[in-house]
């Protein structure tokens, strides 16, 4: 039997066969740098909500009911809005969403409803209204479109819970209620929601993140009150880096945290900014990049954050082949035959018996055994290297 024509050394892959990989230790595809400040511009105070679409261009809602365009350099290019309650008229503009086709979502907080406007500003359709039945709010401070099926969801914020309609505004079904406890928000202020359909809310009273299923079934807790790492204070806005990112606006900590899709805390920035005070609203482009609005009045564009495979080193992280053919494994032959294991050129190191080959697109030649341990290092970027390979008789190879 022979092995994999291509193994690449990464802890997310697919099972080669008829090679098996298992995994001792934790391992995870979520290593991510957080991301870097690469530039910022200034706009008018009492910014609330952010938003980006494809072609780059920056919405922001104003608490002085408009809505602002910005080029991706900040330029002004065009603003809509006035106080009112006629359709494209605001009262205090919150949260802002855009879907696939580029249309722009409008938490119009005061006037308790949602607003659709197409990218030049254009009104397309409101729907809402004061009240507590089905379809009217009590404060919209936040607004989410689900990528899988365009439904809107809304985060109804002095009703505590979440409404969902389809894109036309019909109302499809709500979850939550006022309390402390799992599916329970005091204040949510905004609602995001990631490729699967998984659905996040964030509890401005309960200063915490809640994760819910499609059908708004309560998933997990994944932050709750607190200045620590992992803790969020009035946190005001979500957003979603479609690559298995979830940022938070942690706005009375002035700092943005950021979690994994399951749940697990991977680390925050902003606070090295000057000056980096109180985010309010948060957006990913389709390029990864996060862009925040602060309350020192100015946008703050992050860059897109590297995010690779990682071990654990100190619970040992271990790679391990089962062949079915030992009798073929260590002969010093060509590729062709078929006796090694193929190392991918990123990872740019080959074992051979004993010694060790740093080749660009090596193969490993494991010995005349059937099986072998290869520990693994990190290798920044994502990639890994081996860093040993035992055999029965022990470690035949180092890259120390």
């Amino acid at each position: 039997v022979g092995v994999p024509a291509d193994l690449t050394l990464r802890c997310d892959d697919p099972v080669p066969t008829p090679a098996s990989v298992t995994y001792a230790g934790a391992c995870s595809t979520n290593e991510v740098a957080m991301p870097a400040l690469v530039r910022s511009f200034s706009i008018p105070s009492n910014a609330n909500g952010i938003t980006v679409i494809s072609n780059g261009t920056i919405y922001v809602a104003y608490d002085t009911h408009v809505v602002h365009a910005y080029t991706p350099t900040g330029a002004l290019l065009f603003s809509w809005g006035s106080l009112g309650s006629t359709p494209g008229t605001f009262n205090r503009p919150a949260q802002l969403a855009v879907d696939a086709a580029n249309r722009i979502y409008v938490a119009d907080r005061d006037n308790h409803r949602v607003q659709v406007f197409n990218s030049d500003g254009s009104f397309v359709r409101a729907w809402g209204g004061f009240g507590t039945t089905t379809g009217k709010f009590n404060l919209v401070d936040g607004v989410g479109v689900n990528p899988l099926n365009g439904q809107v969801l809304v985060a109804d914020r002095s009703n505590h819970r979440v409404q969902v309609f389809n894109n036309d505004g019909d109302f499809l079904f709500s979850f939550g209620s006022f309390g402390t406890g799992n599916g329970q928000f005091n204040a949510p202020g905004s609602v995001e929601v990631d490729p699967s359909g998984q659905i996040y809310v964030s509890d401005l009273g309960g200063n915490r993140l809640q994760v819910f299923d499609a059908a708004g079934n309560h998933q997990q807790t994944i932050a709750t009150g607190g200045t620590g790492a992992g803790q969020l204070s009035f946190p005001r806005d979500t957003a979603i880096d479609p690559r298995g990112l979830v940022y938070v606006a942690d706005t009375l900590n002035n700092r943005i945290q950021a979690w994994d899709f399951a749940g697990t805390w991977l680390g925050s920035f902003g606070e090295d900014v000057p000056g980096f005070n109180q985010p309010h609203g948060i957006a990913v482009d389709v390029e990864g990049n996060v862009y925040v609005v602060d309350a020192s009045s100015r946008v703050l564009v992050f860059a897109t954050p590297a995010i690779g495979p990682k071990n654990d080193l100190a619970s040992g992280l271990l790679l391990h082949y089962t062949f079915d053919d030992p009798a073929n494994l260590g002969a010093d032959s060509s590729p062709e035959e078929n006796d090694g294991v193929p190392v991918n050129a990123q990872s740019g190191v080959g074992i051979s018996g004993s010694s060790l080959l740093l080749t660009g697109n090596g193969y490993v030649n494991v010995g005349p055994f059937a099986d072998f341990h290869a520990s693994m290092e990190h290798s920044y970027g994502g990639w890994f290297k081996p860093s040993a390979v035992r055999s029965a008789m022990g470690i035949i190879g180092n890259t120390q």
